[in-house]
């Protein structure tokens, strides 16, 4: 009996054993399938830092860039302010300019060179009677008359002109009006 409790007792701790053992290899394999899903974990984990990484790089870069940019934009402004500024100094100096033009213009067409008087009347006097309304229209075209004034000289082309400008006119009083007002190198 002793040889069958020690039998008994063989079987019991050869159970326990293979239970300890099944006990083992079940935790053994839950520890793998752990280890497995925390590995899946870890490469996931590794990879989402990697592309944060890469994406901290990005935007460091872009914020560098930015800040070159903004510098550049800073600049930009400047130049864009001084521009604007010497613009409106040139705009100054282009309203004097022209004003300053407008006045030797006026200035200059207001004096007519005798000259100038002397080789109209000149050309006039001597230019044969069919050529006098050609001369008359380059005399009345380079002084700027306008087609009224000119009608009005030619309608009086028969007349003394002479006469006309001492002050004896057979002027009609709308010729008289048209030409009133000017001065004697205005009515050539």
């Amino acid at each position: 009996s002793c040889q069958a409790s020690l039998t008994n007792l063989q079987i019991v701790l050869e159970q326990f054993q293979q239970d300890r053992e099944g006990h083992a290899a079940e935790i053994q394999d839950q520890y793998k399938r752990d280890l497995t899903l925390i590995s899946g974990k870890l490469k996931e984990a590794n990879l989402t830092i990697s592309l944060l990484e890469a994406r901290v790089s990005e935007i460091k870069i872009i914020e560098e860039d930015f800040k070159a940019s903004r510098e550049d934009s800073k600049s930009k402004d400047e130049r864009i302010k001084s521009l604007q500024h010497e613009v409106s100094k040139l705009d100054v100096a282009l309203k004097v300019a022209q004003e300053g033009l407008q006045k030797v213009r006026t200035s200059a067409d207001d004096k007519v060179e005798r000259s100038l008087i002397k080789a109209f009347f000149t050309q006039y006097i001597t230019a044969p009677d069919n050529r006098k309304p050609e001369v008359l229209r380059l005399m009345t075209s380079i002084l700027n008359y306008s087609e009224e004034e000119l009608e009005v000289l030619q309608r009086t082309k028969d007349k003394k002109w002479l006469s006309n400008l001492l002050g004896h006119s057979s002027l009609s009083a709308t010729d008289k009006d048209v030409l009133s007002g000017q001065s004697f190198s205005e009515l050539f």
